[in-house]
């Protein structure tokens, strides 16, 4: 008997210790690749602790690893809501297929795509799902412009659980580490009336604001956070990005001459279509300006610049709510816009209305704007209606190109490769890009000699069977030995399929580049000359590279 006994304590023993083994590889503090330093241990572990997730079988978590949709609605694990439909590319005995028709994603189409790496996107919509889709999350539109459910953003942004790394890009696009899906399940489920709302003021990097404010040049200067500004130096500011211009020189703007100071114009200009002319006074002009006057300023640039109709005169008394008195209708239209745009630097609906504008508001708000609009502009050059559209920067800085410092500006939706590539001039010699301030002041400020140049380009397609368009942008330009380099988008509008390059342009590009319509390609042009201050030749001019 106590033999019997003895070796039933010993079985018990065993399992016991099998066990114990069992739980400890499962446990994130045993998982060989990943230390308790890891950013993420602690939600993983959480999440392991309850089952929700588990390890590899050769004792790692394998954190970096992307996780596919199917994984992840297995992290997350089934509802009671089944899909009253069948996916073509899941099949019944497919391990995940349960919690795949029991996750409630929202699935456009007859598939399911289980093996893609699930996007950032498709994650936080589906948390918010979850969640019960909770309504009165904020967040500035800068944000929830991002996603197609805006709703699902600004819940995701105000509750610290997707903010991205500069608290400003979302990286909705990209994929999700398995350390990423763990720390986003645990953020969305901790969720409670005591948790604390996240602000865009308290959350979006320094970094991120300073290369806004560098790469803008309203002002001649470097991002200073704790710096201020006068009436008379936001006004300049204004008028800069109101035309683009370094150099303002008002030909189509009615102004006059209103103060003994420097920028007299610019003040006029802003006095007379923001603040009030009867604040066209010295005392004005050399004071500090606030929140409330630095925001109308920057909207009627925005205004002015624009394409986009921002701002409705009709739209007016919906501003911010320490906003006691508009000076006027203008500038009540203006704030008003500001506010239904979704302008903000917290949730409380206010803008800090009488505090003076710091170099960190400025950019704040300036970098909000940009977003909606676009500060910079391209010049797209065709054969009919030529055009100047507004571009936004980007500022996504983390995913700049390795050549940032080589550049006045990186604008949204050119790619980095675009960046990288060196200049190439008409006799095959190469320069590394390089930021010339002078070279980009004098492509901004005078950019019609480039685009006319352009013109003649475009036009000369014509006669080799096809038709283009191409567009300039003055941050891409550089200065050789023989003229420019300028780095464009060059789309076929009409051409026959798979035409030669070579064969509608002078190129030295490779031959072996084929165009249809519809083609787009970033290539080089050499001018072959300097300009001589109002034309640029375009005899000499010839494509000497195709980026991509």
């Amino acid at each position: 008997m106590k033999k019997t006994k003895r070796l039933i304590t010993l079985a018990l023993v065993l399992t016991l210790i099998i066990s114990s083994m069992t739980v400890c590889v499962s446990a994130s503090k045993d998982f060989a690749d990943l230390s308790s330093s890891h950013w993420a241990y602690q939600y993983i572990q959480a999440l392991v602790d309850d089952g929700t997730v588990n390890g590899y079988q050769d004792g790692t978590f394998m954190p970096e690893s992307s996780v596919t949709r199917a994984e992840f609605v297995k992290m997350i694990g089934k509802t009671a809501n089944k899909y009253d439909k069948e996916f073509t590319d899941v099949k019944k005995d497919y391990w995940g297929y349960d919690y795949i028709m029991y996750c409630d994603m929202d699935v456009d189409g007859e598939k399911f795509r289980p093996d893609d790496v699930i996007t950032r996107n498709d994650v936080l919509k589906l948390l918010y799902k979850r969640a019960g889709s909770p309504a009165g999350a904020i967040a500035p539109s800068i944000v929830t412009n991002q996603c197609d459910k805006t709703d699902a953003a600004a819940w995701g942004y105000m509750y610290g659980i997707m903010q991205g790394d500069d608290g400003v890009n979302l990286r909705l696009n990209d994929g999700i580490t398995r350390a990423e899906a763990s720390a986003l399940i645990c953020r969305s489920r901790a969720i409670n009336s005591s948790t604390e709302k996240r602000t865009f003021k308290g959350s979006v990097k320094d970094e991120a604001l300073a290369e806004v404010y560098d790469q803008i040049n309203a002002f001649d200067d470097k991002y200073d956070a704790n710096k201020t500004f006068t009436y008379g130096e936001m006004a300049e500011a204004t008028m800069r990005l109101a035309t683009d211009k370094f150099f303002v020189t008002y030909a189509d703007i009615d102004t006059g001459y209103s103060v003994e100071r420097p920028n007299s114009y610019s003040f006029f200009t802003v006095c007379k279509y923001v603040l009030g002319e009867d604040r066209m006074t010295e005392s004005v002009y050399d004071s500090k300006v606030t929140n409330q006057d630095a925001l109308a300023m920057l909207m009627f640039a925005a205004k002015f610049k624009s394409s986009k109709a921002l701002v409705k005169l009709a739209d007016k008394n919906n501003y911010y709510k320490d906003i006691t008195n508009p000076y006027n209708d203008r500038e009540n239209a203006l704030l008003s816009a500001a506010y239904r745009n979704g302008i903000m630097l917290d949730i409380s609906g206010k803008i800090g209305a009488n505090e003076v504008t710091t170099g960190k508001t400025f950019a704040m708000l300036l970098m909000q704007i940009d977003a909606l609009s676009g500060f910079n502009s391209a010049y797209v050059v065709q054969v009919k209606n030529g055009y100047r559209s507004d571009v936004s920067l980007n500022t996504a800085t983390y995913a700049y190109p390795s050549t940032r410092a080589s550049y006045p500006a990186i604008l949204k939706n050119v790619p980095n490769s675009v960046y990288d590539a060196p200049y190439v001039d008409e006799k095959g010699n190469t320069y590394t890009p390089k930021y010339d301030y002078e070279t980009y002041r004098f492509a901004k400020d005078y950019s019609s000699i480039f685009t006319n140049f352009l013109q003649n380009l475009v036009n000369s397609t014509k006669s080799q069977g096809a038709k283009v368009k191409i567009t300039f942008y003055p941050s891409m330009v550089t200065k050789c030995d023989t003229g420019y380099i300028m780095k464009v988008k060059f789309e076929v509008v009409e051409s026959a399929n798979n035409t030669r390059f070579n064969s509608i342009v002078s190129t030295k590009a490779d031959g072996s580049v084929t165009v249809s319509k519809g083609s787009t390609l970033w290539v080089e042009i050499a001018t072959g000359a300097i300009t001589n201050g109002l034309t640029l030749p375009h005899d000499n001019a010839i494509f000497t590279k195709v980026i991509q």
